[in-house]
């Protein structure tokens, strides 16, 4: 879990489902046109619930970090996420980056700020 002064990024467990399904339902139509294909059953809680426990074993296994963004002052509702996908680890370390914002909270610098957070952990904790 990382924190800013205004904004919890975290990996949620599988029992979150539905609060990721929420998101994306509610930012659909903001999302889709700039988001990779989406599955056939995306916004279904059993495609998460399956979806959620993989992120945490490819974190496990130094494949990838996917964070979903939360609020502080409401840490029930996310926000946002933050991807590092695909992590190479060999002579040249790198990975694909990847990020999206309720269409509520843009412009008022959350991104940014939950980016300079989650890409400073990557250079420095995850190296």
């Amino acid at each position: 879990m990382l924190q800013t002064s205004r904004l919890i990024l975290r990996l949620p467990h599988a029992d979150e489902a539905e609060a990721v399904v929420k998101y994306y339902d509610k930012n659909r139509a903001h999302l889709e046109t700039t988001s990779p294909s989406w599955a056939k059953n995306f916004f279904e809680v059993s495609f998460w619930r399956k979806q959620l426990s993989m992120n945490l074993e490819e974190f496990q296994k130094d494949a990838s970090l996917k964070l979903f963004l939360f609020e502080r002052e409401y840490p029930d509702a996310i926000i946002g996420s933050v991807n590092f996908n695909n992590f190479v680890r060999r002579a040249g370390q790198y990975c694909a980056l990847g990020y999206g914002l309720d269409r509520d909270k843009e412009g008022q610098g959350l991104m940014t700020e939950a980016l300079r957070q989650a890409i400073n952990y990557v250079f420095t904790t995850l190296n």
